[in-house]
């Protein structure tokens, strides 16, 4: 995981933007396929989804490498049904 993953699944929003000022790829993939939107969005953490939402794509790396499913929900309506 890379340093928007963690920013990313700890929610927070202040290193997530000054991550973004230096023009971090907010579309970058984890080892399990993961986007770092999709770790706020599975923690639960709207600001830092909301923040992510500016750059990220929705569609990249909504589900894990492996999962035993294939829902095809965006990291975002994941989030949404959430909330």
């Amino acid at each position: 995981m890379g340093a928007l993953h963690w920013a990313a699944a700890a929610g927070d929003e202040a290193c997530l933007a000054f991550l973004r000022e230096r023009a971090l790829d907010v579309d970058a993939l984890s080892w399990a396929g993961l986007s770092p939107l999709a770790y706020a969005a599975r923690a639960g953490h709207a600001g830092a989804v909301r923040l992510l939402l500016a750059d990220a794509d929705p569609n990249v790396g909504a589900c894990a490498v492996g999962a035993s499913f294939a829902v095809p929900w965006t990291v975002l309506l994941r989030w949404l049904r959430r909330t």
